[in-house]
């Protein structure tokens, strides 16, 4: 193929062609290319840039529209929300039970906060739920006392509680129920539980090492006794107690 000479419209040199089209030299060619590349970059780039901050802008407009909506219609939608909860328990539980399972961390930071800047409050609101729980709950108060019984038994003798309290005491809470109304005095019932307390029949203060310790914890050497009968009893074995009784 014939050769044609040519001058480069960037460099001035001249250089041989196949091609009459040709306007750059094998060098300036690459840096010709780099160039018009880097242009179309920078201009798409720009063109992103300002894509950008349309969409910015489009967006805080669509969000002050929807905030403004809402606030139109705040209390028609709150009331709308409410009726619709009410009537659809069963969907509200089942949406809130997969937002928790979706967001456990967020969930997880939510309460942190929420505990943290309410602690005061939460933990009032606990006490005085479960003083009225208490009241009203015989097996719970009875619960709550096998439990600090056994830990502040546990505690005196210098060990540490590594089992449940129900373990500990060899049975279920309501058979430990059962097991003190068999053994009631007359005059005894839920109602003036405090008037009379629960008693170990053998002594805590006897147990000898930590296996001894346990199974004086265990329900059948518990009883209920008067209070003034409990606190004359003592640490007093069984028998010394009747013979102290006695003699009195």
């Amino acid at each position: 193929m014939k050769l044609h000479s040519k001058t480069c419209c960037k460099c001035k040199k001249s250089f041989q062609t196949k091609h009459l089209k040709t306007k750059y030299c094998k060098d300036c060619k690459v840096i010709v290319r780099k160039e018009a590349f880097r242009k179309s970059y920078l201009k798409k780039k720009d063109r992103m840039s300002i894509d950008n901050d349309y969409r910015e802008n489009y967006l805080n407009k669509q969000r002050e529209r929807s905030k403004k909506r809402y606030l139109k219609h705040k209390d028609k939608k709150k009331s709308y929300n409410k009726k619709w909860a009410k009537e659809n328990p069963e969907k509200v539980k089942e949406l809130k039970r997969n937002y928790r399972l979706n967001n456990l961390e967020k969930e997880r930071d939510r309460l942190r906060k929420y505990y943290n800047t309410n602690k005061k409050r939460i933990l009032e609101k606990r006490k005085q739920k479960k003083k009225e729980k208490r009241l009203s709950d015989p097996l719970f108060k009875l619960k709550e006392n096998l439990r600090s019984l056994c830990l502040k038994g546990i505690k005196s003798r210098g060990y540490k509680k590594k089992s449940k309290t129900q373990d500990i005491l060899g049975a279920d809470f309501e058979t430990v129920k059962k097991h003190l109304e068999s053994l009631f005095y007359d005059g005894m019932s839920w109602n003036n539980y405090g008037e009379w307390q629960i008693d170990h029949i053998i002594p805590i203060a006897s147990a000898t090492d930590e296996n001894h310790l346990i199974g004086i914890m265990n329900y059948k050497n518990i009883q209920p006794l008067w209070k003034k009968d409990n606190i004359s009893k003592g640490d007093m074995m069984p028998e010394h107690w009747v013979t102290s009784k006695q003699s009195s």
